[in-house]
């Protein structure tokens, strides 16, 4: 007696009791593996974690620019003020100190990341006949940068950086490596224009930020000095 192909699959292909126990018992095992490898998981990160350097506590910043940024945040709060940052080449890398330190809120009101020449235009009102004047990286739009940032905050004091990171952008005139740097005071003159240029050469990209990320903070102490222009 021959039997229908379909009816030989169907019978063949239903599991008999012990192939269902054995299946059963299969599943458990896996669940019990996998609830293994996720504690498992979970201490081997938590290991990892406790092992840390204390350097990566700040998120990659650097230890001295986070130093730096308390000593800022400590004085200015004895000294009962509050400070703005506005930021061209550093790209919010002064920022990002000033907030790294607990209770910066104390003492840090607002910043500016004005990178690209659109954006000084209309986040600080630069004037575009200034920039295309006197270039993005001059003492003007630094100025401009750090004065208006006191009048769009509630700072006494604001800091402005616009400088040249490299690796391109450079000329003889104002080489890879030159940063501009204001210092503005609520209380001040705003007719009188207090700016400095620094060449830091061309010591990387890198570098170049972190330098001015740390000049830029040591102008934000209360007792700060700087060239006037």
């Amino acid at each position: 007696m021959t039997m229908d192909n379909n009816q030989t699959d169907g019978m063949s292909s239903q599991p008999s009791d012990t192939e269902n126990e054995a299946l059963q018992s299969q599943k458990a095992d896996q669940q019990d593996i996998s609830a293994q490898d996720s504690e498992n998981i979970e201490k081997t990160i938590q290991n990892m974690e406790a092992k840390q350097p204390q350097e990566s506590i700040h998120y990659n910043l650097p230890n001295e620019l986070v130093t730096r940024a308390s000593l800022v945040i400590d004085a200015n709060r004895a000294a009962g003020q509050r400070i703005a940052v506005a930021e061209s080449c550093t790209g919010g890398l002064v920022m990002a100190a000033l907030t790294e330190v607990p209770g910066a809120s104390d003492v840090f009101d607002a910043g500016f990341v004005t990178y690209a020449n659109q954006a000084k235009i209309d986040l600080l009102n630069i004037s575009q006949d200034v920039i295309e004047t006197f270039g993005s990286v001059s003492l003007a739009v630094a100025w401009a940068m750090a004065r208006n940032a006191v009048e769009k905050s509630d700072a006494d004091i604001a800091v402005a950086i616009t400088g040249i990171a490299g690796p391109t952008g450079g000329d003889e005139r104002k080489p890879v490596g030159t940063v501009v740097f204001a210092r503005a005071r609520r209380d001040a003159d705003p007719n009188e224009v207090v700016a400095e240029q620094k060449s830091f050469g061309d010591i990387g990209r890198s570098g170049i930020r972190l330098q001015a990320a740390l000049s830029a903070l040591s102008l934000l102490m209360p007792d700060a000095s700087i060239s006037q222009g």
